[in-house]
């Protein structure tokens, strides 16, 4: 994770101008880099997070004396379908944007921004309790038109019934993901609240333009 951490800091240094990528994908070979359509993001070859962080430069983690090769991501449809590239759909301009549960994708000059938002009942950093997931993704656009994943800042603010007052920000490579936790009707309840309300997103990518999404999720029970 950290060498896919370090790559993602210095893509821009390369995508930015002739002969770039070739370069980085060179010295970032542990990668995978699968060149679809225009998509040349360089992507963490590994579908499993907690192996993720365990793992050395190579895709590789000791378990006991042995080194184990845990890169298991050899095809785009895998990245699809683990929810890692970005949209079909988009828009050729900036506009005001907002959405009910995410944002579609929005082009500007060289940026992409869309985002996505789960009710997630169980979540894997704290199975027990339910949360709000709220992703926010990008893209920039290098030399010869191809989009690639690098290291920008997001901010959100919200205050939402269900969840309550909310303000981060995260300064690194897409997608950023922010966490929390949706409250319950009453003490020892199983019945979660609704979450609706009104969130801005400020990307710093696009010269900090402010989005806004609402959020509309019925109460549930928790599973």
């Amino acid at each position: 994770m950290e060498r896919y951490d370090e790559a993602m800091s210095e893509a821009e240094s390369y995508y930015d101008r002739e002969g770039g990528y070739e370069e980085f994908k060179s010295k970032y070979s542990s990668l995978y880099f699968p060149e679809e359509g225009d998509d040349y993001s360089a992507y963490l070859p590994i579908s499993d997070n907690n192996k993720a962080k365990l793992a050395n430069a190579d895709g590789k983690i000791l378990i006991g004396s042995q080194e184990v090769d845990v890169r298991d991501i050899t095809t785009y449809k895998q990245l699809v379908e683990l929810g890692k590239t970005p949209p079909n759909e988009s828009k050729v301009s900036l506009m005001e944007t907002s959405n009910v549960n995410g944002i579609s994708t929005v082009i500007h000059n060289n940026r992409k921004f869309w985002m996505n938002t789960y009710h997630v009942n169980q979540h894997s950093m704290q199975p027990t309790i339910p949360h709000l997931f709220i992703e926010v993704c990008f893209r920039k656009k290098g030399v010869f038109g191809i989009w690639y994943n690098y290291k920008s800042y997001t901010e959100i603010e919200g205050n939402v019934s269900g969840v309550g007052y909310f303000k981060s920000n995260l300064n690194t490579f897409s997608s950023h993901d922010y966490l929390n936790i949706i409250k319950v009707v009453s003490p020892g309840s199983d019945i979660l609240q609704a979450v609706r309300g009104t969130v801005t997103i400020k990307f710093r990518g696009m010269g900090d333009k402010t989005f806004k999404m609402t959020l509309d999720y019925p109460s549930e029970k928790k599973k």
